[in-house]
C-alpha cells in the first residue's frame, strides 16, 4: 500500500465530534467510522487506528471487524496507530485483553508520533494487555510499517523443498564414491535458506569430497575441517560480512543497532538496513565482542553505545522502546557505566 493510499484510507476514520462511542449515542455514520479504523494494510498485516476516545462498545465494533478483515487468515501482524488515541480507562483496557488474546495476531507494531512520555504511557497500556515481547512501541508510523513488513516477511513459512533436491543428493553421493563432486560453496549456501540441516549434508559433502581428491593425490595438505553451519556471518573483530541474497555484505560493528529473534531467524537492525540471518539467538551471542553488545531479553541484544535511557523494564535505543526481562537486567546494568 502507498502512502497516498493509507491517507486516503486514514481520511475517512476521522470523527467529526469525537466523543466516548455507545449503543445509544452513536450514529450510522459513527459506526462506518469505526469499522473503517480497522483494514488490511497489506496481505497478512492488519491496520487499527485508534480513536480519540476508546469505550467497551467501540471497540467491540472494531474488534467484530478485525475478525471480518482477518476471517481467511491464519496469523497475521498487526499496526496499532495511536496518534489521536487518548488514555484508555480501567474499563476500555479490560476489553482491550479479550482483543489482544486473539491466538491470530502474531505480534502488534504500536506507534504514536508523540513524544517519549507519550510512548512510555503506550508502552505501560500495552504490557498491562499483551504478553512481554508480543508488541513493540515505536515513535513513527514509518518504522512501525518497516518492522511491520520485516516481522512478516521473516516468520514467513519456508518452502520446504528438501524432498525436491533429494535427487541432487543423491547425485552428490553417487559422485562421492567416483572420487569427484560438483556441489559448490554457493550451492550450500543456497540450501541454507530452504533447510540447515540439507545445508550441513551438503558442506559434509564437499569435506568428503577434498579428503577424497588430497588422498588421490596423496599430498601433506592439512585437512580441511568441516563447516559447522552455514557461513551466513563472518567476524573480524570490527566488522562482520551479513549474507543478502547471494551477496556478502561487509556491515562495521559500530553501525549495528539491535538483533531481534524470530522463529529461526535473526534480524539485525542497522542505520541504514536491515538483514536476516538464518541462526539462533545463542549462537549469535556466542560469536558478537561482549564489550559491545548485551543481551537484554530472550528477543533481543543490542548494541552498548547505542543506548540512550534505561529505565526498570525497558531501554530506549535510537526513539526505539525494546523490553529487558527480569533476568538480563542485573547483567546489563554490569556492562554499563553509571556515576
Amino acid at each position: 500500500m502507498t502512502e497516498s493510499d493509507l491517507n486516503s484510507i486514514l481520511a475517512k476514520c476521522q470523527e467529526p465530534k469525537p466523543r466516548r462511542y455507545t449503543a445509544e449515542n452513536a450514529t450510522a455514520e459513527d459506526i462506518e467510522i469505526l469499522r473503517n479504523s480497522v483494514f488490511e494494510f497489506e496481505p497478512g498485516i492488519i491496520y487499527w487506528y485508534e480513536s480519540a476516545h476508546q469505550t467497551p462498545w467501540s471497540l467491540n465494533q472494531k474488534w467484530q471487524r478485525r475478525k471480518e478483515v482477518g476471517a481467511d487468515i491464519d496469523s497475521f501482524v498487526q499496526i496499532v496507530d495511536l496518534s489521536r488515541a487518548g488514555r484508555p480507562d480501567a474499563e476500555a483496557r479490560k476489553f482491550l485483553k479479550q482483543v489482544a488474546a486473539d491466538p491470530k495476531v502474531a505480534f502488534c507494531f504500536v506507534f504514536t508520533e508523540k513524544n517519549l512520555l507519550i510512548n512510555a504511557a503506550a508502552k505501560f497500556v500495552f504490557s498491562s494487555v499483551m504478553q512481554p515481547g508480543a508488541y513493540m512501541v515505536s515513535k513513527k508510523q514509518s518504522t512501525a510499517i518497516d518492522l511491520a513488513r520485516q516481522r512478516l516477511a521473516a516468520t514467513a513459512s519456508p518452502v520446504d523443498d528438501q524432498a525436491k533436491h533429494l535427487d541432487s543428493l543423491l547425485e552428490h553421493v553417487n559422485e562421492i564414491t567416483l572420487g569427484s563432486c560438483s556441489i559448490t560453496e554457493d550451492q550450500i549456501l543456497a540450501a541454507a535458506e530452504i533447510n540447515e540441516d540439507y545445508a550441513q549434508l551438503l558442506s559434509g559433502l564437499l569435506f568428503m569430497h577434498e579428503e577424497t581428491e588430497n588422498q588421490k593425490r596423496n599430498t601433506t595438505q592439512p585437512k580441511v575441517e568441516p563447516t559447522a553451519e552455514p557461513t551466513n556471518v563472518t567476524l573480524n573483530g570490527k566488522s562482520c560480512f551479513l549474507r543478502k541474497g547471494k551477496s556478502l555484505i561487509k556491515v562495521a560493528l559500530i553501525d549495528i543497532i539491535w538483533f531481534e529473534a524470530l522463529g529461526d531467524y535473526v534480524v539485525i537492525k542497522t542505520k541504514k538496513e536491515t538483514f536476516k540471518i538464518h541462526m539462533t539467538m545463542k549462537k549469535l551471542e556466542e560469536k558478537l565482542p561482549s564489550e559491545r553488545f548485551v543481551r537484554i531479553h530472550r528477543s533481543f541484544i543490542i548494541a552498548i553505545h547505542k543506548i540512550t535511557e534505561l529505565r526498570q523494564d525497558e531501554v530506549e535505543i535510537f526513539d526505539e522502546v525494546l523490553p529487558v526481562g527480569s533476568s538480563f537486567r542485573e547483567n546489563l546494568l554490569n556492562k554499563i557505566e553509571v556515576l
